[in-house]
């Protein structure tokens, strides 16, 4: 029965390779073993599929940002101070803070001189860890849509943490307190908690800390160093607990780390006015207070607003 069987299976074998060979499938003279070995494989031609082309958006046809009045500010030189060391603290460059002041890069300040901070066109909002395009619309009182236009955005949802964005001018004059138009001297705000400066604003580890961190115990009251507009009071990722303060004129000052905040978004607040308790909330290694100010959306040094002396 053995031998009948492996009869007729060696018969299909050649059947097959005869057809095989016939409807060129198999080589003609491939053997049986040639035939059941893994050999070179040949992918099938991929299917040619039409794909619709989708022409780039053209910049110089894109709505433009409008430009806000630009502000200056006053800034009376402190000791130590230095062209270089004022346009590092404050995001202008050398060339540009000399121009204003007619200045030559190599002068020396002196104490007492008053400077002009030159102001940028533009505001930015660079997007934070929790924010949507909705609520940044909010913070600056524009609508979703002009916000998306400025910024070329097709979907409001798709926007990125750290992602910049440009903000329209006119309505942020409706959205903030005037202060005063034209130039405002800086230097004067309170201190929002008495303490040591544990980390100036600079480059910190090869990474730039954008603020000052101000060492004070838990539960310590943070308050407004001047009036403005509570525009942020929240969890706002590695910030912990945050509030955001809109002083007007496109300034802006941030407390964060706090263990409890006091106050809630829209609010008015005065000066000396309590915001929020001291913390170490987000990522923070104890409890302090990380203060951060943004004029038109660029990180300032807060030292530069704060007075000099923390009981004058």
């Amino acid at each position: 029965m053995l031998t009948i069987n492996k009869k007729r299976w060696l018969a299909v074998i050649t059947a097959v390779l005869v057809a095989g060979s016939v409807l060129g499938v198999i080589p003609a003279n491939a053997s049986l073993e040639e035939s059941m070995c893994e050999g070179d494989y040949t992918p099938p031609l991929a299917q040619e599929v039409p794909v619709e082309v989708v022409q780039e958006k053209s910049v110089t046809a894109s709505p433009k940002t409008a430009q806000v009045e630009r502000v200056e500010m006053m800034y009376q030189v402190r000791e130590g101070d230095t062209l270089w060391s004022i346009a590092q603290r404050t995001g202008i460059t050398m060339d540009r803070l000399a121009q204003a002041n007619n200045k030559k890069l190599d002068d020396i300040l002196v104490t007492g001189t008053t400077l002009i901070l030159p102001g940028i066109d533009i505001q930015q909002h660079r997007v934070a860890e929790g924010e949507t395009l909705s609520h940044i619309a909010g913070q600056y009182g524009v609508s979703v849509d002009r916000l998306m236009a400025a910024n070329q955005l097709d979907n409001p949802h798709l926007i990125r943490v750290g992602q910049t964005l440009q903000i329209p001018a006119d309505s942020q004059r409706e959205s903030v307190p005037t202060l005063k138009a034209g130039k405002i001297q800086i230097g004067g705000w309170a201190w929002p908690v008495v303490g040591e400066i544990t980390s100036h604003f600079g480059i910190r580890e090869d990474r730039p800390h954008e603020g000052i961190d101000i060492g004070a115990v838990s539960g310590t009251t943070i308050k407004a160093p001047a009036a403005g507009r509570v525009v942020w009071a929240a969890p706002r990722g590695t910030y912990g607990l945050t509030v955001i303060i809109d002083h007007g004129n496109g300034l802006r000052s941030l407390y964060a780390h706090c263990s409890k905040l006091l106050v809630q978004e829209g609010q008015q607040v005065a000066r000396n006015q309590a915001i929020a308790l001291v913390g170490s909330t987000g990522r923070s290694s104890g409890p302090h207070l990380h203060m951060e100010v943004l004029r038109q959306g660029v990180p300032v040094d807060p030292l530069l607003f704060l007075k000099e002396r923390l009981f004058a």
